[in-house]
């Protein structure tokens, strides 16, 4: 027990504890031995005192410390075989939605009542897919493992342009943007916010030739710091590049 204490206070550790140890026996000493002045006593216990609470104090601050390097952990992307943030939930919570994919076919036809709603409440939405007229289709043909008609992708994507721009009508001007990226971004996207702080991102890797079709997801969140802010700065460098698409 003594080598403990010993190589305790030799790393610095708990030692105002030790201190307070020290100074309440002294004063107990010489309160029992009735050596000294009763003042010289008070000062000795109020001086344990103000160690004890100067010790609680630090504990507290490395308990919360460690506390905040769990919620730190809990927050860090993770990877999940669905998006952790569901598109409903992110048109129902957001004001600005980003969606990416190469065609997104099967987006607007399932959810087609919640992205009425959305627009009519005067909300923004925005829609990228792969331009079929460029090369990046041409990637997502080759990098697909199963078979993969060009053709009937492109189809899909005009299919889709026209599905999202009918909810030009239901909304306010600029409400809602498509438009066709020739640059093969590398994962399909669900963005709620991803401007705020309180925003999120998720993202669904597009593998090559891979066994498991279009997985992992992985979803951000403001508290990854600056991989939150990477990804956010790449989805608007997409957008940026990608060309509008006039109804």
């Amino acid at each position: 027990m003594f080598s403990r204490i010993w190589d305790s206070i030799r790393r610095g550790r708990h030692v105002e504890l030790y201190l307070v140890l020290v100074v309440s026996t002294v004063a107990v000493v010489l309160a029992i031995l009735d050596v000294g002045s009763q003042r010289l006593v008070s000062t000795l216990t109020v001086t344990a005192l103000g160690l004890t609470g100067f010790a609680l104090i630090e504990q507290r601050i490395a308990v919360q410390a460690g506390l905040d390097r769990l919620a730190d952990i809990g927050a860090r992307a993770k990877f999940q075989d669905e998006p952790v943030l569901d598109l409903p939930s992110a048109l129902k919570n957001s004001s600005l939605v980003m969606l990416a994919g190469v065609d997104l076919s099967r987006t607007f036809g399932r959810y087609e009542a919640e992205l009425k709603d959305y627009v009519q409440a005067g909300k923004r939405l925005r829609v990228m897919l792969y331009d079929p007229e460029g090369t990046a289709l041409d990637h997502a043909v080759v990098r697909s493992r199963r078979h993969f008609s060009r053709d009937r992708e492109v189809a899909l994507i005009e299919n889709s342009c026209y599905d999202f721009l009918t909810l030009r009508a239901l909304s306010s001007a600029d409400g809602v943007e498509v438009r066709l990226s020739q640059v093969p971004f590398p994962y399909g996207v669900v963005a709620a916010d991803y401007r705020s702080e309180n925003g999120s991102i998720c993202l669904k890797h597009y593998t090559f030739k891979g066994e498991s079709y279009d997985k992992p997801w992985i979803c951000l969140a403001s508290a990854d710091g600056r991989w939150y802010a990477q990804f956010a700065g790449e989805i608007d460098s997409y957008w940026d590049e990608a060309r509008p698409v006039v109804a």
